[in-house]
């Protein structure tokens, strides 16, 4: 007969006990995982590991460090609440660490602008290697044509239509014209 691979304690919902009150969990494995748990808290492993451990943590043994049962001792000074993990295999802890810059949605500084665009072509937003997004908004009266130079014209540039808008995540300048003068344009860039 195979061992169960994962099972949840308790089976379906959670657990609640006291603080200073110890719970033996008799459910075998190679694995214990924090699914759940609104403090930290202690595990004593049948196999002589010890853990004081919190919301995802994970605790992986070898096949010959299988434990037939845990015990949880609540020491966190309040009651506890949890569910655990527990089976054969291993499991990770569902954390990331990143190395790096990461640019995040939100966290980024907005400068916002108001322009009029006409016959001759406007730099609405300078090139700028630090931005991370963009967005134009027609406000006028009549479609406006964007690029990325001052060579821009209602010929080869792109055309936003009255009261449409584009955006984009590159760095280059962003230049606007019309037809006819006089149209006002809202834009946006984050840094």
């Amino acid at each position: 007969m195979s061992k169960l691979r994962l099972s949840q304690y308790p089976t379906k919902g959670t657990i609640t006990i006291a603080d200073g009150e110890e719970l033996q969990v008799n459910v075998a494995g190679t694995f214990c995982r924090v699914r759940s748990a609104d403090q930290d808290f202690l595990i004593h492993f049948d196999n002589g590991s010890s853990a004081h451990v919190g919301l995802n943590d994970a605790l992986n043994f070898d096949k010959e460090q299988a434990f037939n049962n845990l015990m949880i001792v609540n020491d966190s000074g309040a009651a506890l609440t949890f569910q655990l993990d527990i089976g054969y295999g291993s499991v990770e802890t569902n954390s990331l660490a990143i190395n790096g810059t990461v640019k995040t949605a939100g966290g980024a500084a907005r400068a916002h602008d108001v322009d009029t665009v006409g016959v001759a072509a406007v730099q609405l937003m300078a090139q700028n290697n630090s931005r991370t997004g963009w967005f134009i908004y027609n406000n006028g009266t009549a479609p406006i044509f964007v690029g990325s130079d001052n060579t821009i014209t209602a010929a080869n540039g792109t055309p936003i239509p009255v009261g449409g808008g584009m955006g984009g995540d590159d760095t280059d300048e962003i230049w606007a014209i019309s037809g006819t003068a006089g149209h006002d344009v809202r834009h946006w860039e984050a840094s």
